[in-house]
């Protein structure tokens, strides 16, 4: 995590991009892996939950407002410690919908599961869209055309090439863990995404 935010700040204070860099983002990696990690060795699941509700409310209270001050600034500390108030964000965000139901459910509504289903063909395109977005409208406007913009290129994505293959997935072996889940709550978090 250290090597991550050292990184950053060296490729920002030297003028370099640092967002497609695997250096500067291995923090996530590090942390998705503690978190594989802790939930797989079988730790108590309301210990579980309390650190996440603990950790959640911070990383939410640093993540905000260091994006947005982040969003345009030349300022290298924001910029650099930006992603992990992120990245904590979402760790415990995880934690808390394995381990809590109604939190689970309350992020199975419909358009949350349809940004979910084309998540992947979002992460590929949203950075080039936003680039020619930011080209022609302010800030504000610009977030909303991008987003439509990559929703609707990621369902094509979706609906052309991706469901194609899912198909395939049956000739792979899966080992899930549910164990940290309720019986009632797996369909919500693995639930079918190829309807």
């Amino acid at each position: 995590i250290g090597l991550a935010l050292l990184s950053r700040i060296v490729l920002l204070a030297l003028g370099y991009e640092v967002y497609t860099f695997t250096l500067c983002r291995v923090d996530a990696l590090a942390l998705g892996a503690l978190l594989a990690n802790v939930l797989a060795g079988g730790v108590d699941e309301r210990n579980l939950q309390r650190l996440g509700r603990r950790i959640f409310p911070i990383a939410v209270t640093l993540a905000l407002p260091l994006y947005f001050l982040s969003l345009g600034s030349n300022n290298i500390l924001f910029t650099a410690f930006t992603p992990l108030a992120v990245e904590l964000m979402f760790g415990a965000l995880i934690v808390l919908v394995l381990t809590d139901t109604s939190i689970a459910r309350l992020l199975s509504v419909g358009a949350l599961r349809a940004c979910g289903k084309y998540s992947y063909a979002m992460y590929i395109i949203h950075r080039t869209v936003i680039s020619r977005t930011h080209d022609i409208a302010r800030e504000s406007v610009a977030f909303v055309i991008a987003f439509a913009v990559t929703f609707a290129l990621a369902w094509l994505s979706w609906h052309l090439f991706e469901k194609h293959f899912l198909p395939l997935k049956s000739r792979f072996e899966s080992r899930r863990d549910n164990r940290l889940l309720p019986d009632d709550s797996s369909e919500l978090v693995y639930g079918q995404i190829s309807k």
